[in-house]
């Protein structure tokens, strides 16, 4: 009885073993099968712009859009998902939709989808995301039911304007400087700032339904709906300290001043370049809405670079040196807390996080930075081994673990299926 209780089971776990082995190949290949060929889309797109780059004057290639193995001879609607009117940083006044029929081989070329306004303002990455839909001819509308997402989104990254000035790091009290500033790393070309103080001069009338529109008037040196700023320096810390004169704020992307230093001490200054709102695209209920907002309470949304300016003024105009500490914090920086007893570790970390702090602040004096050195290297001076004390040492990690995996599964599958295959065959000669 026990003979045949013993084949019976083996019997069972042989046909459990035979049953689940060919499931864990499929789990391993199932991966492998092959797709059945769908609808693929290319982005001709820049992966970086800059602000005020107009969009209808980039090479055809940087501003289309390609659908392959789409069904041959149908006509194809584009559009994109996610339209960036809520990023704010894309105006995309002027945009409309038609549909383009696919060749024999079942591609289309969908030419140029930015006709009009279009120019990036502000800085941020626009993500854009292809769908389409069949439609029965060129001037069809689809449904939103209709539209199938095709491919991965595109990012557009709208790079950030710098701001460029000639202020020092320090300057000895009593001295003069002709501060510049300049907005850089944009697509924009200077422009007098009078023009747009004036919002009548691109903005038109309100019409009877109590709505807005805004846009520059096409001429020959404003146009196409693009950014523009009024630069402006403000004195945030130090106002005792330095006066400000001959202030020139008339450009769009530079300005120039005089700032006389009288005393020692910070003086931190902020240079921002305040963005006009040239069109009702900035403006929360269009972003959102697509609709044109009152001219009365709008709260436009617009872009504006910022810079904050430090300046030490010391009696001989030099900065304190930090050279000393900052090699000493570099130095110490890799030392590791299980190397050492924790008293001793925590007053040397105490210490590192003051040197730290000390390099961090650029109003720091140069007895704050010698004091921070000193302890510094005291702290690291009293650091004691672990075991060179109290025995302690440093944890030890755990040896790793290693999970099963499919294959070894099968290995161990396979093993035992052998042995039961094994006793069965010694059962049976014993029982011969």
């Amino acid at each position: 009885m026990k003979k045949r209780s013993l084949q019976r089971i083996s019997i069972v776990l042989l046909a459990l073993v035979l049953t689940m082995t060919p499931l864990v190949s499929f789990t391993l290949f199932a991966q492998e099968a092959p797709q059945e060929e769908q609808v693929e889309v290319e982005y001709h797109l820049p992966a970086s712009v800059k602000v005020g780059e107009y969009i209808p004057a980039l090479p055809a290639t940087q501003r289309e859009v390609v659908l392959n193995h789409l069904e041959p001879g149908r006509w194809t609607y584009l559009e994109w998902d996610n339209w960036p009117l809520s990023t704010m940083y894309f105006d995309a006044h002027g945009t409309f939709g038609f549909a383009v029929m696919s060749d024999e081989t079942g591609r289309a070329t969908f030419p140029d989808r930015f006709q009009g306004a279009q120019c990036f303002y502000a800085p941020g990455p626009v993500v854009f995301q292809a769908r389409y839909a069949y439609v029965e001819g060129e001037f069809d509308d689809p449904t939103e039911e209709e539209y199938i997402t095709v491919g991965d989104p595109f990012i557009v990254t709208v790079e950030e304007p710098v701001i460029e000035t000639n202020a020092p790091a320090s300057i000895q009290v009593g001295e003069h400087l002709h501060l510049e500033t300049a907005l850089t790393n944009t697509a924009l070309t200077n422009k007098d700032v009078a023009y747009y103080l004036d919002p009548d001069n691109y903005r038109h009338p309100v019409d009877n339904t109590g709505n807005v529109w805004m846009e520059l008037i096409e001429d020959e040196n404003h146009s196409r709906h693009e950014p523009a700023y009024q630069p402006k320096v403000e004195i945030l810390e130090g106002q005792d300290l330095v006066a400000q004169a001959n202030q020139d704020y008339t450009n769009t992307l530079h300005s120039s001043e005089d700032l006389i230093f009288t005393g020692t001490g910070t003086v931190k200054l902020k240079v921002t370049y305040q963005q006009f709102a040239t069109c009702s695209c900035m403006t929360p209920k269009y972003q959102l809405g697509g609709v044109y907002v009152p001219e009365q309470g709008t709260n436009y949304q617009t872009y504006s670079p910022e810079q904050i300016i430090t300046i030490q003024v010391t009696e001989d105009g030099q900065l304190p040196d930090k050279t000393d500490l900052e090699n000493l914090v570099k130095e110490y920086g890799d030392l590791q807390a299980g190397d050492y007893t924790a008293d001793t570790y925590q007053k040397f970390a105490d210490a590192l996080d003051r040197a730290a702090a000390v390099l961090a602040d650029p109003d720091a004096s140069q007895q704050e930075i010698d004091e921070a050195l000193l302890a510094l290297r005291e702290a690291h001076q009293a650091l004691k081994l672990a075991d060179q004390t109290t025995g302690e040492k440093p944890p030890e990690d755990n040896p790793p673990t290693r999970d099963l995996a499919v294959p070894d599964l099968m290995c161990a599958m396979f093993l035992l299926s052998g042995i039961i295959l094994a006793g069965l065959s010694l059962s049976k000669h014993q029982k011969q």
